[in-house]
């Protein structure tokens, strides 16, 4: 009887350091949330992908938490690199509700060839990302500004362009 006293007193104390145990600011929580998914879409990591996102994710184009991972799933299996730069240009925290608008060049490899999925070099591609603070995590619930049309019409780099792969997690540009 006592070891089942001491077993519960233990999970309590260890689930109430968790719940107590600083998380950073909603600000740096929400900053690592974007850092962390940029990263699990260069690895191709889907749960990590998805993990900050509402299940109830709907956006005006109609999109949903399971068509996304159907656009990931298919995403990670056509491309063989995916390379994500980004700069966070405003973020904004209401309450439980936050905004982040971002600046961003997606880079695709394909058969060896690398593409533009989204921005160019020269003009990086924008999206808003809403989130809402769901018990002790943020979720992204919407993202706005993404153009589709961006999407589909990939700019295929000249093999002559000073680009280089260096590694998965970052793309080098050197004066284009």
């Amino acid at each position: 009887m006592k070891k089942i006293v001491w077993v519960v007193i233990a999970v309590t104390i260890v689930v109430a350091g968790f719940m107590l145990y600083p998380r950073g600011s909603d600000e740096q929580q929400i900053r690592n949330i974007i850092k962390a998914g940029a990263q699990a879409i260069e690895e191709k990591q889907l749960g990590d992908t998805l993990k900050h996102v509402s299940r109830k994710y709907k956006d005006k184009r109609g999109l949903s938490y399971l068509a996304i991972r159907t656009i990931m799933i298919r995403l990670f299996a056509h491309y063989s690199e995916i390379d994500i730069n980004y700069s966070i240009n405003k973020l904004e925290i209401t309450g439980d509700r936050a905004t982040a608008d971002l600046s961003l060049t997606v880079v695709i490899v394909k058969d060896g060839k690398p593409a533009y999925l989204l921005g160019k070099a020269s003009k990086p591609g924008a999206l808003t990302l809403l989130l809402k603070k769901s018990g002790l995590d943020w979720e992204v619930i919407e993202v706005k500004n993404l153009e589709l049309s961006t999407i589909t019409d990939l700019v295929y780099f000249d093999y002559e362009a000073p680009y280089t792969m260096a590694r998965k997690d970052s793309l080098l540009n050197t004066g284009l």
